[in-house]
Formats: structure tokens, C-alpha cells, sequence
């Protein structure tokens, strides 16, 4: 009976270990002042080895891009599109059959803000992406994140 009971124990930690969630992108948000209340907002995004997200401008057809959206706020004013900064990857992705542009070690997101008025606010929002490795891709996923703008 006691020996039942060691195995039984022992395939119970084997499916925890098994049931493991896969994260292997860890996003971090900030701000930088440029001057003049003029903002740079960063969505971070570092990536595990072995691992690769999508550019904005992933074609159709291909895998689902990363796609970043704010939510309004008055105070704020939303500056030109989003700037991609980091080792960009294209290449023909047979998985997709159409070239896709990927990010892998560690890419930025930036958006240039403007504060309205001279005020200390917060801008908010989501980022959507999605991660693949050279044998599967992960659920897209949606993170949120709320920055700090200070005047």
C-alpha cells in the first residue's frame, strides 16, 4: 500500500511539472521625456531564446501581428505610428507561405505622445501578439498596460 502510494504521488508531480504554462515573452512599459511635453512611450517586449514575435507589418495571410491600441485620453495626444526598434528578421515562412517579419532576444514599440495641457496623466492601453519557436505557435495573446506621463 505504501509503495501505491509513493507512485501515485510521484505521477501527480510529473503532470504538474508536465502542465507547465509557457511564457516566453515578459513585457515591460515606460516613458521617456523628449522635452517640451513631448513623451516617447516603450512597450518592451524580451523574448526567450528560441522564440520569436511578429512585426506590425506582417502581411496577410501570414501569422497574426503585433498590434498595439490606446485607449483615448484627453489630455493626450497620439503622435505619428508606432516605431519598431530592434534586429528585424524577414524571411519566407512555409508554415504561412508568405514572408513574415519577426522580432527574437528583444525588440521595442515606441509612440511619440504630446501632452495637451501640462499635466501628470496616465496612458493606457493594450498590446496584442503573438509567439511562435521552429515547431509551434502559441494563442495570441493581450497584454494591458497603464504608463506613467509625467509633465
Amino acid at each position: 500500500m505504501k509503495h501505491l502510494l509513493i507512485v501515485l504521488i510521484s505521477i501527480g508531480f510529473v503532470n504538474i511539472t508536465m502542465a507547465q504554462i509557457v511564457k516566453p515573452v515578459d513585457w515591460s512599459f515606460s516613458s521617456v521625456k523628449k522635452g517640451d511635453n513631448s513623451i516617447d512611450v516603450v512597450l518592451t517586449a524580451d523574448i526567450d531564446p528560441g522564440w520569436h514575435i511578429y512585426s506590425q507589418f506582417t502581411p496577410e495571410g501570414g501569422p497574426i501581428p503585433t498590434e498595439v491600441t490606446f485607449v483615448a485620453n484627453r489630455a493626450v495626444e497620439i503622435t505619428g505610428e508606432v516605431r519598431e526598434e530592434g534586429k528585424m528578421e524577414a524571411k519566407m515562412d512555409e508554415m504561412f507561405g508568405v514572408e513574415v517579419k519577426s522580432y527574437a532576444n528583444s525588440v521595442d514599440f515606441k509612440q511619440s505622445v504630446k501632452l495637451k495641457i501640462p499635466v501628470t496623466t496616465y496612458l493606457m492601453g493594450s498590446v496584442e501578439f503573438m509567439v511562435c519557436d521552429n515547431t509551434r505557435c502559441l494563442p495570441p495573446e493581450v497584454k494591458t498596460f497603464k504608463i506613467k506621463l509625467e509633465k
